[in-house]
């Protein structure tokens, strides 16, 4: 059969966890996320959010789509353990908690698990059934440069922390460069975004 189990983490959060023993120790990783986003106001709701309701071969319920229906599919694994089917590799199902508020389920499940390096991850987002072979993901960087520090709403004279980061001075997002410099291509627009600004003076969020 399936090895099932709750990984609790506290009183409000907690993983289930999955595991379908295959022919060989190769691991296969199926993940998705058990939260949603929060209902939001009721009253905008044609239906009822906490209940999946099926119109015109449509399903509407709060996370129909992001993700209770690839958790649905994967949900799946307990009718081929109870059918005795034996995989050739192993499967593990790994429903996380948090995915929408900083991933604490995977980070607990990563702390338990330092040795799973499954063969193959699939996680079951929405992508209107095309694989999506890639993430985009994200990455954070902390720069220490050297300029004239100022306040946001005269940023010319303290433009010189830009030359340092690789951009022209005044090209900067949402406002007027300074007179007598060209627009950084790439840029302005929110090429990048950066959160906080730490200018030694106090701490500016951007």
């Amino acid at each position: 059969g399936m090895e099932t189990r709750v990984q609790l983490i506290d009183e409000h959060h907690g993983n289930v966890i999955g595991v379908l023993r295959g022919k060989t120790e190769e691991t296969i990783l199926f993940n998705g996320h058990l939260d949603t986003v929060p209902y939001g106001d009721i009253n905008e709701w044609n239906t009822n959010p906490a209940v999946c309701a099926e119109q015109d071969g449509r399903l509407y319920a709060r996370g129909a789509s992001d993700m209770k229906s690839g958790l649905a599919v994967m949900a799946f694994l307990g009718e081929l353990a109870e059918s005795g089917c034996v995989p050739q590799k192993t499967i593990v199902f790994a429903g996380t908690c948090d995915e929408e508020r900083g991933g604490l389920g995977a980070k607990e499940i990563i702390k338990e698990y330092p040795d799973l390096f499954p063969k193959l991850l699939l996680i079951g987002e929405p992508t209107s059934c095309q694989a999506g072979v890639a993430q985009k993901g994200c990455i954070w960087l902390k720069l220490s440069v050297s300029g004239k520090t100022s306040l946001a709403g005269n940023q010319c004279p303290g433009a010189g922390i830009w030359p340092a980061c690789g951009f022209e001075r005044g090209a900067y997002e949402g406002g007027t460069p300074c007179a007598g410099t060209q627009h950084t291509p790439g840029y302005h627009g929110g090429g990048w975004n950066c959160t906080k600004y730490d200018s030694g003076q106090g701490a500016v969020s951007g």
